[in-house]
């Protein structure tokens, strides 16, 4: 039986409201071209059946995909939780602003969520506290050049946005100051030093194992005469990994991979690179970015793949039906009865008759989420179901069992390993929990902040 994939992008699959207004009319192209590209690589995989969320209209999926819409009146939380019960993963894209990722992100039981944690996406949705995490970690951030001399110009943007939108450079600090007062209340704004350079992107496939670097990416801005910031396009694996900045560009991701636990999946870094300082990172963005789109044919791997084989549990619950009531029915391993799930959907579940039923009949997450106990294997990609062959030239940093040195990942990729344990003991005594050490990322857009 194969597994179910639901991709959701929220601007084009979401409510029909949900792609109103200038902000988000801007986003919901680059939106609509990740989502693609999250698919033809999803449909090249052929133990997989894949679903994905779409509408508005005139909006077509390839036509393996099958297109799913909200019910009327449905709001994008309940349209996502009712789906996650339908699907064995989700993998989900939307923007920061007003803790939407995050609140998304919720209706998702742990065990389908295909991507970061709920503490990586919550410290990364705010822009102050990702750099402020970042520099307490020795990482350089735009905060090191506040009061530096020879800073010429200054950026306010909003805290918690995506892409370029509301983004705008100042020649002089009090009208960035001005224009930061102006945005509040109504909007929490961030303003930090313009730090110049060149703009670039990391993206990175993390796991509790490590981080790889996939490509280092080029990014391409314009300010046009009144200071408006725009995103006009990012050039994937444009710079060599294995030239002169790649091992302090993996070095970097590998340091904020241990400043910021739970990355998980695709992600990416946005920086400029200074020309004395280096390295300098803008913002971090826990999911998909722009940079996505054509990076599996760049790189001649397919990253779907390689993503379900990190994020997708080993052993998860297979995905419900619907009853003729519009209820969810879930398959569970033992017992039987009622357990609500996110967004208080009601999930019937069957129980084998020969296996005892565990108190309540349901499982609290990790999130505060009920959850169905997994109970069956879930079979990751293999060779054969139409990826291609990993790259040899992606570094990667991974932390090792114990110490650090040198340490081998799939298909006997080496690892650069980090000190520090590679798991430890479960306060509850379940097993192992993962690292603090995961991965981060950002990307999709230009210097200081487009993902």
């Amino acid at each position: 039986m194969k597994k179910r994939i639901f991709v959701y992008e929220h601007l084009s699959g979401g409510p029909s409201n949900a792609g109103d207004g200038a902000a988000n009319a801007e986003l919901l192209a680059m939106g609509q071209s990740m989502r693609d590209a999250m698919l033809a690589d999803l449909l090249g995989l052929a133990r997989f059946s894949i679903s994905a969320a779409a509408s508005h209209p005139g909006d077509h999926l390839p036509r393996a995909a099958a297109a799913l819409r909200p019910q009327a009146g449905e709001t994008a939380f309940e349209f996502v939780a009712r789906q996650s019960a339908l699907h064995d993963g989700v993998w989900l894209v939307a923007p920061e602003t007003d803790g939407l990722l995050a609140r998304l992100q919720r209706a998702v039981p742990p065990s389908r969520w295909l991507g970061c944690s709920a503490g990586a996406i919550a410290l990364t949705a705010s822009k102050q506290n990702t750099l402020a995490r970042l520099a307490m970690n020795g990482i350089a951030t735009p905060l090191a050049f506040a009061g530096a001399p020879g800073i010429r110009r200054w950026v306010v943007k909003p805290g918690d946005g995506a892409g370029a939108v509301d983004t705008r450079v100042h020649s002089k600090l009090a009208l960035a100051r001005a224009d930061q007062r102006q945005r509040a209340p109504s909007a929490a704004a961030t303003l930090e030093p313009w730090v110049e350079g060149e703009p670039l992107s990391l993206s990175l496939m993390c796991s509790p194992g490590g981080i790889e670097l996939l490509s280092i990416n080029r990014q391409h801005i314009a300010i046009d005469a009144g200071g408006r910031l725009r995103f006009e396009g990012v050039s994937v694996d444009a710079v060599d990994r294995n030239g002169a900045r790649a091992p302090r560009l993996a070095a970097l991701a590998a340091q904020v991979g241990r400043a910021i636990g739970g990355l998980n999946g695709f992600v990416g870094i946005d920086l400029v690179w200074h020309p004395e300082r280096g390295p300098v990172v803008i913002e971090v963005n826990a999911r998909v970015t722009n940079a996505y789109v054509g990076l599996s044919a760049a790189l001649g791997r397919n990253l779907a793949a390689d993503l379900l084989a990190r994020c997708l549990p080993p052993a998860s619950s297979p995905a419900g039906r619907l009853s003729r009531t519009g209820a969810a029915v879930l398959p569970s391993p033992a017992g039987g009865g009622l357990w609500r799930g996110p967004a208080a959907v009601p999930m019937v579940t069957p129980w084998p008759p020969s296996q005892p039923s565990p108190r309540g009949g349901r499982s609290k997450s990790s999130h505060g989420d009920a959850a169905p106990r997994r109970c069956a294997a879930s079979p990751l990609p293999q060779a054969g179901d139409g990826e291609k062959p990993g790259s040899e030239k992606g570094a990667v940093v991974s932390p090792s069992p114990a110490g650090g040195g040198l340490g081998w990942g799939p298909e006997g990729a080496p690892l650069a390993t980090a000190a520090g344990p590679h798991s430890s003991p479960s306060p509850e005594g379940e097993g192992v929990k993962p690292p603090d050490f995961f991965c981060h990322g950002i990307e999709a857009g230009a210097s200081h902040g487009h993902g």
